[in-house]
């Protein structure tokens, strides 16, 4: 059983304003995420969330709103992902567009929790008679009628939602308008814990024609700057390229003024992230400039399989050092641009190209967490089909080649050591991936190489290549 009492006590819903779903309405809802016990209860939110929804367009095909999320606690999106243009078919079918979403970091990994529009249609048929008992199905899923309720002083619905696997939430639905007063949803993240989604409706305002017009250029201001970023929806990396920073640091004043002081709030994160973001940009290039034609110094690792990797294995030899966790649990991204490699490693190996994975882990220098750190790797070796050899690191090897994580970047850090023992190529973070070629940049800077080894002595000493 599910327990309303869990929800947070949010503020009624303005009385002078009927929560019906019409042209230049506002809704503003407020959320928790908390997990659930054994007993079913709910633990104290570990994140909270505010949703406001305006009705841009209303008619007998369907629903355009506009969304503005602000997400406190355990994780949130960056702010290209706070906004955004959002429809719904008039039989209550959402459009393909990405709509608001919460991101939530557990500990292991992150999950993205989809939100649900505020118009929720209740039966098959617009004409049906709707009582308890009413059910059908919608996009796969099972539709109950369990009772009528009030909410807030509101005659609502309590309707169930099923999918194959239960009950998936519980909606409030405004008996005269279909407005979602209130929603509690089951989702699952970290292998199988449940967690409690729940919102409230709060305020509802009708907007004047000129606070609707200002938030509709507000949107188409903020839409054109996201564009121009050309951002990936629901990324979970909020970091922008060198590119995107220099082009955000250009557009952005002209922005700030064409958009209203609400909206202007996600720009102030923005600028916030330009500025640190900026900061970390230089410093890591700093780190790539430091690296690029030096000689490696003096080293030796274990490896997965018994073997060894000395400084003096890279001397007369062309290596590619791939510096990643190399984890089975939590299995997240990165993990598929380490299938592009072994593919290059497959094509390159010939040619007497090494590629070693560095298994960075600081649980390799604890012996009581040290076997499973191994076993770790070793199950993702298996899992990826990997045959070049992985050694293991517990912060010692990456410090040796300027580990950028010292200045805020992020593995993995791709490293290219010619024949000389000198670092030709430097790559922090992943590469852009060719359908058709793979890690197209880190394969010309190895045929760079091997065009230059073909071409000259094995003493001659290769020039410096670049970070990209």
């Amino acid at each position: 059983m599910w327990h309303s009492a869990s929800l947070l006590i949010f503020a009624l819903v303005t009385a002078e304003v009927d929560p019906a779903v019409k042209p230049g309405v506002e809704f503003r809802y407020q959320g928790t995420v908390a997990k659930v016990e054994r007993d079913r209860s709910a633990q104290a939110a570990t994140k909270s969330f505010d949703l406001a929804v305006w009705v841009a367009a209303d008619d007998a095909e369907g629903t355009d709103f506009l969304w503005l999320l602000d997400e406190r606690g355990q994780g949130a999106f960056g702010w290209t992902d706070r906004f955004g243009k959002w429809s719904q078919t008039a039989d209550g079918a959402a459009s393909d567009i990405a709509g608001p979403a919460l991101l939530y970091d557990y500990g292991k990994g992150k999950h993205v929790v989809p939100l649900a529009p505020p118009r929720f249609p209740v039966a098959a048929q617009a004409d049906a008679k709707v009582a308890a008992g009413t059910k059908w199905t919608r996009d796969g899923r099972e539709h109950e009628v369990l009772r009528a309720e009030s909410v807030d002083g509101r005659a609502s619905w309590l309707i169930e939602v099923r999918n194959q696997f239960g009950v998936q939430k519980r909606v409030w639905v405004d008996q005269a308008t279909e407005v979602v007063l209130q929603e509690e949803d089951r989702v699952f993240m970290d292998q199988g814990t449940e967690y409690r989604v729940a919102l409230r409706l709060g305020d509802v305002e009708m907007l004047t024609p000129e606070e609707a017009a200002a938030r509709r250029s507000s949107f188409a201001a903020l839409e054109g700057l996201r564009n121009k970023l050309k951002r990936t929806p629901r990324a979970a990396d909020a970091k922008l390229t060198p590119a995107q920073l220099k082009l955000l640091a250009a557009e952005l004043p002209a922005v700030k003024k064409a958009v209203s002081a609400e909206a202007a709030r996600l720009l102030d994160a923005a600028e916030r992230d330009l500025k640190q973001q900026s900061g970390r940009t230089t410093a890591l290039d700093a780190v790539v400039r430091a690296q690029l034609g030096r000689e490696v110094g003096r080293f030796e690792v274990d490896g997965l399989d018994g073997e060894k990797l000395k400084s003096d294995d890279l001397r007369g030899a062309i290596t590619v050092l791939h510096f990643w966790d190399y984890r089975d649990e939590p299995l997240k991204e990165p993990y598929g641009q380490v299938g592009y490699l072994e593919f290059l490693y497959d094509k390159r190996k010939a040619d007497g190209v090494n590629v070693v994975g560095v298994a960075v882990d600081t649980r390799f220098q604890q012996p009581a967490a040290a076997k499973q750190a191994i076993t770790g790797v070793r199950k993702f070796k298996n899992f990826m089909n990997l045959t070049y050899p992985i050694v293991f690191d517990s912060g010692e090897l990456i410090r040796e080649f300027g580990d950028p994580r010292l200045q805020g970047g992020e593995l993995p850090l791709f490293v290219v050591v010619g024949p000389s023992g000198k670092i030709s190529h430097y790559k922090i973070g992943t590469y852009v991936v060719d359908r058709e070629a793979g890690l197209k940049q880190l394969d010309a800077a190895i045929a760079k190489l091997l065009e230059a080894k073909a071409g000259q002595s094995s003493a001659g000493d290769e020039k410096p290549g670049t970070a990209q």
